[in-house]
């Protein structure tokens, strides 16, 4: 789609690096899937993912927030035409990481915010210090959406909520889909849901726990339900089984597969996949305006899709309006219960969400994001990527 010379040379600062291990590294990973190694240019907080996702031919790691001389140094020699700054929830030192860069070379930078990281503050400390970190979050998120030449959010919900609370325009970017062909599924005696993710208290494991209880309920009328998890932190589903012993009877962790080839491969070899999202008030402040890169995952392949959670979720009222997938909003142990039968003893796609599925494919598509991240990125460089 475009010609090397005409991207611009970016240093991208994100305290997670381009990774095909993790949905946030990948998300970013692949937004800058058109640009040669040559022109980026990574500062993390750990130096480069070991896998082979990352774009950047050079990686800085700044665990500190503040850049060294040598740091200087090859970001110098680099010529950057511009930033891109990904807005992080911690450490604090990040927080002005960005706009240090780009003041520092005298260069235009875009800021992406991709959850509501003031909101995190909230949901991660005890009072009174999570407010404070959370005003002080705010301050330094108005600064830096501030003084950037562009805004890009999660979702179009996002785009609202930056436009009401910071007055910016912000385009909405998450990741590209292309649609994946799947192995044909001989339905066994266990119908197995997928589950790939974090299952952490804030986003995911209340919601999981219901649909396990759901499932537990529909043993009782003969249908045996399988929910297989992979993810990469342990701990979440160690704390989950503790918490909640008796869902072990449906739910069981696989470990993490850090290839991304390998997480495809397991969601898609069972007979549906699973997005859980939390009900909480902590859970819908910190991502509700968010677009589930897993639940991108699901849209990807042609295998029945149940997601489960509030409708003030984005994710959830994207799929509610669009049809691709089915859809329990209502904290309802008998709705659940419905509409996790439903999904089970139809077993496939309905042509509705068949066609959702080509709808939403087409809007996701790597042709359609690309072109337009791209775009913006030139635009945000401007006269400078001609050197």
């Amino acid at each position: 789609m475009s010609h090397d010379l005409e991207l611009p040379r970016v240093v991208v600062v994100s305290t997670t690096p381009m990774s095909a291990s993790s949905a946030s590294g990948f998300c970013l990973a692949s937004l800058f899937d058109e640009w040669p190694s040559s022109r980026l240019l990574e500062v993390t907080i750990a130096g480069p993912s070991p896998d082979s996702a990352s774009r950047a031919g050079t990686s800085i790691s700044c665990p500190s927030g503040a850049l060294s001389d040598a740091d200087v140094a090859v970001i110098e020699s680099f010529s950057p035409h511009v930033v891109y700054v990904r807005a992080n929830e911690w450490p604090e030192a990040w927080w002005e990481l960005g706009r240090t860069v780009a003041a520092r070379f005298d260069i235009p930078y875009v800021a992406h915010v991709f959850d509501d990281v003031v909101a995190w503050q909230l949901a991660r400390f005890d009072p009174p210090f999570n407010e404070l970190r959370a005003i002080r979050r705010d301050l330094s998120l108005r600064r830096l959406v501030g003084d950037a030449v562009a805004t890009f959010s999660c979702s179009d919900a996002h785009s609202e909520s930056m436009f009401a609370r910071y007055g910016v325009v912000a385009s909405p970017f998450v990741r590209w889909v292309d649609p994946i062909v799947v192995p044909r599924v001989e339905h066994g005696d266990v119908f197995r849901f997928a589950y790939a993710g974090r299952c952490n208290s804030v986003q995911h494991s209340g919601a999981l726990r219901d649909v396990a209880f759901a499932a537990l309920a529909l043993a009782d009328e003969g249908l045996r339900i399988a929910i297989d998890c992979i993810g990469p932190n342990a701990d979440d589903f160690g704390t989950f089984f503790a918490q909640y012993p008796e869902t072990q009877a449906v739910v069981s962790f696989h470990g993490n597969l850090a290839d991304r080839a390998d997480q495809l491969e397991f969601m898609f070899s069972r007979d549906a996949t699973l997005v859980t999202l939390n009900f909480d008030a902590e859970s819908i402040g910190y991502v509700g305006r968010a677009t589930s890169s897993k639940a991108l995952d699901c849209l990807a392949g042609d295998r029945p899709t149940l997601v489960y959670g509030p409708p003030e979720m984005e994710t959830v009222a994207w799929a509610a309006r669009t049809g691709w997938a089915d859809v329990a909003s209502d904290r309802d142990p008998a709705a659940l219960t419905a509409t996790l039968r439903a999904v089970v003893t139809r077993g496939t796609l309905t042509d509705a969400q068949h066609e959702a599925r080509t709808r939403e494919r087409a809007r996701w598509s790597r042709a359609t994001v690309l072109e337009a991240f791209v775009k913006q990125m030139r635009l945000a460089a401007g006269d400078r990527q001609s050197t």
